[in-house]
């Protein structure tokens, strides 16, 4: 009681002698503020898949290629003819952890993940317990996606969530060397693959 009296400053009363308001000091806590970091974190890359479908995007869709890119390696994939998208996908994450050296503690960029990719990569792997994926929702997109395999642990962000916009708009506002081309989508289905 001796604290609260401490704060109290002030008594607000009606003419019947009933309190109508009282009046306290407010003192905001001080917030620790952590000290700058000027490393610059080098465990940052990106991912990507490719897929075929119906009504580009609203229709069923295949991965039928996926790469990832770190510092100054950048690896590619395709389908195989008798490899299911699911299989496909299940497969690139297991040759990422497999082969690539000193990928724990990476964090991959993929644009877009929380309403199209984070679905392939769920999919495919929940079917083997050894891979834990532990999804982050928020309004009905997935914000981020932790996947865990034997020692190493990576981290998957949707950049969408932090640069909104096509790929396209997003590299031109920023005057890159580097545009994002024309892809002809439609060409691409089941039955031309692998001709």
């Amino acid at each position: 009681m001796d604290l609260l009296e401490n704060i109290i400053k002030k008594y607000y009363y009606d003419k019947y002698n009933n309190i109508t308001n009282v009046e306290v000091n407010f003192s905001s806590p001080q917030f620790p503020l952590n000290k700058k970091v000027d490393k610059l974190d080098e465990k940052i890359g990106t991912i990507d898949f490719e897929t075929y479908g119906t009504n580009l995007g609203t229709g069923y869709h295949q991965v039928y290629a996926a790469g990832f890119s770190i510092k100054d390696h950048t690896e590619l994939f395709y389908i195989e003819p008798l490899e299911t998208s699911n299989d496909f996908v299940y497969n690139f994450f297991w040759r990422l952890f497999m082969h690539t050296k000193n990928l724990d503690g990476y964090t991959l960029y993929a644009h877009n993940l929380g309403r199209f990719d984070s679905v392939f990569i769920i999919k495919a792997l929940t079917k083997d317990k050894n891979f834990i994926v532990t999804p982050i929702w928020k309004d009905n997109a997935i914000l981020s996606i932790t996947i865990k395999y034997l020692n190493a642990k990576i981290v998957i962000l949707d950049s969408l969530q932090l640069i909104p916009g096509s790929l396209r708009n997003i590299l031109k506002s920023f005057n890159c060397n580097t545009q994002k081309g024309q892809f002809p989508y439609k060409a691409v289905n089941k039955n031309l693959y692998f001709l």
